[in-house]
């Protein structure tokens, strides 16, 4: 599990008040980008994979692999890029910052806890996620915003849609990422045939 203002203020919760689960809610900001998005390709780029997972600025190497694995997923769904473990020609890495304020999360959880839930928080996890892909000389780099709610103890959604785990939101946070960033690089004519450099020549 990451580091992050959910999982402090669920630990806190739990310990007070016996088992108070966490319902995670992800922005609706990309709600509306999915892989139908997305240009298939029958031959797909192959690239090679970096991450960094940080909180507020500061490395967290033991989390890279949970941050791989989501990013890994969602490029294999984007049905665009194949992933490859020896360097290749195309390489791409994502580093995703969690902004959090972990005092605020301790206090919150706390709070829920000495009233078993019945007074309920609501937090917010902020991401800043940049990816850079480069192919020889040229490097492509994008920057992007995003963010999951959690909700604990009695407290209203923020948004009227089911919730879902922490952990699953934080994968639907990186997949909004990685298919906005394929959009964005396809309507560029990047990362579309095949048999072309990841960049438009013609351009």
């Amino acid at each position: 599990m990451k580091i992050s203002k959910v999982l402090v203020l669920f630990l806190f919760a739990s310990l007070l008040s016996g088992c108070i689960l966490p319902k995670s809610y992800i922005d609706p900001k990309y709600a509306a980008i999915s892989e139908a998005d997305l240009k298939q390709l029958e031959e797909k780029h192959i690239v090679s994979l970096d991450v960094e997972f940080m909180c507020n600025g500061e490395r967290f190497e033991s989390v890279d692999e949970e941050l791989k694995s989501k990013v890994e997923m969602a490029l294999v769904k984007s049905g665009v890029v194949s992933l490859a473990e020896n360097e290749q020609p195309i390489k791409l890495k994502v580093v995703c910052n969690n902004i959090a304020d972990i005092e605020a999360a301790v206090a919150q959880g706390f709070g829920t806890g000495l009233t078993l839930g019945l007074s309920g928080t609501a937090i917010t996890d902020y991401y800043e996620i940049h990816i850079e892909m480069t192919q020889g000389g040229t490097i492509l780099e994008k920057k992007y915003e995003h963010a999951l709610h959690s909700t604990i103890g009695n407290k209203a959604a923020p948004f009227p849609v089911e919730p879902i785990s922490p952990e699953a939101a934080f994968e639907g946070v990186i997949e909004d990422v990685i298919f906005e960033f394929i959009k964005e690089m396809q309507e560029t004519d990047v990362l579309t045939f095949r048999d072309h450099r990841f960049v438009n020549t013609a351009t």
